[in-house]
Formats: C-alpha cells, sequence, structure tokens
C-alpha cells in the first residue's frame, strides 16, 4: 500500500472509532487525537486550480477555503482554549499512562473517555420527532427549553448529572427533534461563523469589482439562503442550536450577526476560568427542581449551561461593538469584565502544566500548548475569526496554522513552508502513525473495565 493512501486510512480508521469534535459533512474532518486537520474533499490538484481570477473557479475557491477555515477553526479551538487545553492534557495524560504501562495510572483512559461523553452527549439524548421528514417545513420553527437528566454507567437515572434541552417544533407545534446543548455545539457554531467572515470579509468583496451590481446582489443572496437552510436543517440542530438558542432570546433575525454574536458567546464560555462558575448569577426559576439541577450544571462547569445562561442575560444588540455587548452580557450575568477574565484564563492556562503527566508523549503536548496559547493572545477570549483568515488567505503569519492532511494524503503545511516551524511532512505522518497505533489499545482497555 502507498504511504500516502495508508496515511489517509489511518485518519479515516481513528475517526471512525472516536468521536468528539463535530464532523458534519464530508468535506472536512478535525481528528481530536492527532490534532490533525483532514481536508478529505480537497487534493493537491485543487490548490494549483485555484486561479487569480476568483470569478473563474467560484466554487472552487468556495470549497478549499471554506474547508480549510472551518477545520482549522477546530484545531484553533481545542488548542488555544481553555477549555481544550485541557481536554489536550487529558488526551495527552491518557496516551502516556499506557505508554508508561503503569496500572495505577491506566484511570487517566477512562477519563479521557467519559469528557469525550461530557462535550458531546451520547446519539441517545438526540431525539428526531415526527416532523423530521418533511422537507417542506416552514419557518421560523417554535421551541422549548427545559433540563433533562443523563444515566450513569449503571442504567440509573443520575440526579446530579443535568444538562440544557432545546426542543424545536414546527410552527403547527409538531415535534422536529429534542437536542442538548453541549461543547460540541459551541465549537460548530464558531466555526460556522469562520465561514461566513471568510464570505463576508475575502470572497464577496473579491466578487465585488468583477461582477455588476446585479450580478452580486445575486450572489450575495444565494450564500445568506444556503446558511439559512442550513441553519434550518433539521438534521443538524445539536450543531446549530446554540447560534439558535442566542437568536431566540435576544430577537436576531439576520443570520450573519446571529453566528457572529453566538461564536463570540461561544468562544468565551470555552474559556471560562474555573473559579468563575461559582459567580454565576442563576436566573431566578419558579420550581426547585430547575434551581437544583441548574447548581448540579454549575458545580460540573457545564459550558454548554454557562452558554444558555449568558443568553438570558444578553441584551439586544444596538450597534456592531461585539465588545461591548460581551462586556454588558457578563456583567448583568455577575462576572468581572472581559479583559479581567481574559487574564484570569490565560493565568489559568499557564498553570495547566502542574496537571501533566511526564511520558512519551509529553514533550509533544508542551509544545502545541504553547502554540495554543499564543493564539489564545491573538484570538483573545471571544475567539476573533481574522487573525486565522488573514494568515490563511493573506501569509500575515499573525497566528500560527496546523499541517492539513488533503485527500490524496499530500500535506498542506503553510506555517513549515514559511519557515515559522520546524516540522516536516513525515513528522506529520509519523505522528499520526504513532496514535494510530495506540488507539485501538486504548478502546480494548476500555471495554475491559467492568463497572
Amino acid at each position: 500500500m502507498a504511504k500516502k493512501e495508508s496515511l489517509v486510512q489511518a485518519i479515516q480508521t481513528i475517526l471512525n472509532h472516536w468521536r468528539s469534535f463535530p464532523n458534519v459533512t464530508s468535506e472536512g474532518k478535525y481528528e481530536f487525537l492527532t490534532q490533525t486537520v483532514f481536508a478529505d474533499s480537497v487534493e493537491s490538484h485543487h490548490l494549483l486550480g485555484i486561479s487569480e481570477d476568483i470569478t473563474l473557479n467560484l466554487e472552487l475557491v468556495r470549497k478549499v477555503h471554506k474547508v480549510f477555515i472551518h477545520e482549522i477553526t477546530h484545531w484553533l479551538d481545542h488548542t488555544s482554549t481553555l477549555w481544550g487545553q485541557k481536554n489536550l492534557i487529558t488526551i495527552f495524560n491518557a496516551l502516556n499512562a499506557w505508554k508508561r504501562e503503569e496500572e495505577e495510572e491506566l484511570w487517566r483512559i477512562i477519563e479521557l473517555f467519559a469528557e469525550i461523553g461530557k462535550n458531546e452527549f451520547n446519539d441517545y439524548y438526540k431525539v428526531f420527532g415526527p416532523a423530521i421528514n418533511d422537507s417542506k417545513i416552514k419557518i421560523p420553527w417554535r421551541y422549548q427549553y427545559s433540563f433533562g437528566l443523563q444515566y450513569g454507567s449503571d442504567g440509573r437515572i443520575r440526579q446530579d448529572r443535568p444538562f440544557v434541552t432545546t426542543r424545536f417544533y414546527t410552527p403547527e407545534n409538531i415535534l422536529i427533534s429534542r437536542v442538548p446543548i453541549s461543547v460540541v455545539s459551541l465549537i460548530e457554531a464558531i466555526a460556522t461563523s469562520s465561514e461566513l467572515e471568510l464570505e463576508y470579509s475575502f470572497i464577496l468583496p473579491m466578487l465585488k469589482g468583477k461582477l455588476n451590481e446585479f450580478e452580486f446582489l445575486i450572489e450575495s443572496k444565494l450564500f445568506e439562503q444556503k446558511m439559512i437552510d442550513r441553519l434550518y436543517n433539521p438534521y443538524l440542530t445539536v450543531y446549530s442550536v446554540a447560534t439558535h438558542c442566542l437568536a431566540n432570546y435576544i430577537g436576531i433575525d439576520e443570520i450573519g450577526i446571529a453566528y457572529k454574536l453566538s461564536s463570540a458567546l461561544s468562544s468565551l464560555c470555552l474559556n471560562l476560568p474555573d473559579s468563575i462558575f461559582d459567580k454565576f448569577k442563576i436566573p431566578n426559576y419558579d420550581q426547585d427542581i430547575f434551581k437544583e439541577r441548574a447548581y448540579h450544571m454549575i458545580s460540573r462547569r457545564d459550558r454548554g449551561f454557562a452558554f444558555f445562561v449568558l443568553c438570558q442575560y444578553a441584551p439586544k444588540l444596538n450597534d456592531t461593538d461585539i465588545l461591548n455587548w460581551l462586556e454588558n452580557t457578563v456583567k448583568s450575568a455577575g462576572l468581572p469584565s472581559i479583559s479581567e477574565l481574559q487574564n484570569m484564563a490565560g493565568e489559568e492556562m499557564s498553570n495547566l502544566k502542574n496537571t501533566i503527566i511526564d511520558g512519551y508523549f509529553t514533550s509533544h503536548l508542551e509544545n502545541l500548548l504553547e502554540i495554543g496559547q499564543e493564539n489564545y493572545k491573538k484570538r483573545g477570549i471571544y475567539g476573533k475569526h481574522e487573525p486565522c483568515l488573514t494568515s490563511l488567505l493573506l501569509g500575515s503569519q499573525e497566528i500560527k496554522l496546523p499541517p492539513i492532511i488533503l485527500g490524496d494524503g499530500e500535506i498542506f503545511d503553510l506555517d513549515a513552508a514559511f519557515g515559522r516551524v520546524k516540522r516536516t511532512s513525515d513528522d506529520t505522518e509519523k505522528w499520526v502513525f504513532e496514535i494510530w497505533d495506540i488507539e485501538s489499545k486504548l478502546r480494548e482497555f476500555q471495554r475491559a473495565c467492568t463497572f
């Protein structure tokens, strides 16, 4: 088997067995165990086929750049947010625990599986209603929020494991779906927003000078309709639920604004320091059971619940100043200012090194954490998209970018090409194969554990 073909197969094998980040389409994927961007719908000849005249190959330009920016944003959220850095340490501690072959450390593998379940709820908690197969569901949808409960490993309801759930209904009150608001929901809101930023900041401005006014208007409307169709795709509600939630609470009708704000709020929630959760001003729920479940979600540092609470305190957007809007939101929720939160998150990131166990993979982890903290300073606590877009499309080198494995097995690595990192294609391939070799062992150990 050719080396490049086997590299693609190794990534596909890991993706088939591990699920933590949203992989909504077949165009591209982020593989979280190897921290790898896999653009399986893009091949090296596609990159060569992008000409300077965007009108000659608009769909190809959109396809390549959309896949790249969406999956790189997942990588950024995994490596340069406080939540992501904690998750990386959980992953690498599990890998090192297995490599060290010390029985007293193997519990870290089970901790990894538990965290995966916390970040993206099992499919059991996602329910499709009778309206799911209706191809002509009218919009806007109706919605209802509630607090559900999870089952424990013993098959019994856990009163201390509540989660926020959203029911979507047609205007005729027929159930479309019921989905949780999870970390994965926040991650997808951020990545989808990066696609809109790509369109509005780069692609449409390039088109404006090459199309007449009528053609440009048509192109803009077509893109907007695609995004509306995606937002109201009944099968993708687990990924669009965060944007729906914010839009419903503060009354946003414009899709670009809805995603921009939900992205900023989601990024903020991924970066909330641990000590901040106890400062939340919990909304005044009428029933004691809701108060009790809210308490449990706060004690578990549930970032989906944090997003849900902040949506309820968020003001109407009276101007385009996102930072000012966020400041008013956190102030109403009883939290410190954005600048204070940003400093606190950065400090907590720096202290995470104390939770790392030493082992074969530790140097790789420490390098990744360092890159992530550098990128955090550029993106900020609410995850600005511009540094990533300019680095990818204009070569600004403002933030560091990951290597991208293409569908034909070739590796596209801007940072290595610019000499910003000492990394070769062989290094990337070796890393993927190392994790591919060990990931099945982690799954075997998890199956061996009894409850």
